[in-house]
């Protein structure tokens, strides 16, 4: 059942996000459909949204950036889908905490830093960071200079940049 509505998968599909999607056209196999992804800039139909086979949950992906939370947060975001009809999986939201806690519990004091990797990581950005304009607007997020964005940016991961004690 999708959380927003109690609709079945299939329902919450057809009603609440296929209308949202852009530019969508039916998949080859006839159960979804392909469209243009909301994550990135795109020019092909690298997005793919289906029920699984067992009709209990929507299955989507992007062939093209791969970032499962980027997309949805995309669906949410810009398209205008329910959280509701896109749940996050347990284990995703487990991975993503685990990240955030290695990151808060770092030694160090570049707290500006922290706090831009977890705005990161909450938007699907771990362990890398986003570049270019998209890291301007995560930095801005997070209340983070541009400059010290950029600086973080190019130092690379945090296991390179924490002063962890063995």
């Amino acid at each position: 059942m999708c959380l927003a509505c109690d609709a079945p998968p299939r329902q919450c599909l057809e009603w609440h996000i296929k209308p949202k999607l852009l530019k969508a056209r039916e998949s080859e196999d006839g159960k979804g459909y392909r469209a243009l992804c909301p994550a990135h800039n795109d020019r092909h139909h690298s997005f793919s949204i289906s029920v699984s086979d067992d009709g209990k949950r929507l299955l989507y992906r992007c062939f093209a950036c791969e970032n499962r939370r980027r997309e949805r947060l995309a669906l949410i975001h810009r398209c205008g889908v329910s959280p509701g009809c896109l749940p996050t999986p347990a284990k995703e939201k487990e991975e993503l905490l685990d990240y955030i806690e290695r990151l808060a519990a770092a030694d160090t004091d570049n707290h500006a830093e922290v706090r831009l990797r977890i705005m990161a990581a909450l938007e699907g950005y771990y362990p890398d960071l986003p570049r270019g304009r998209e890291l301007e607007r995560v930095a801005g997020r997070s209340s983070v200079s541009r400059a010290t964005a950029f600086s973080v940016r190019k130092r690379g991961t945090p296991g390179k940049t924490d002063k962890t004690s063995s």
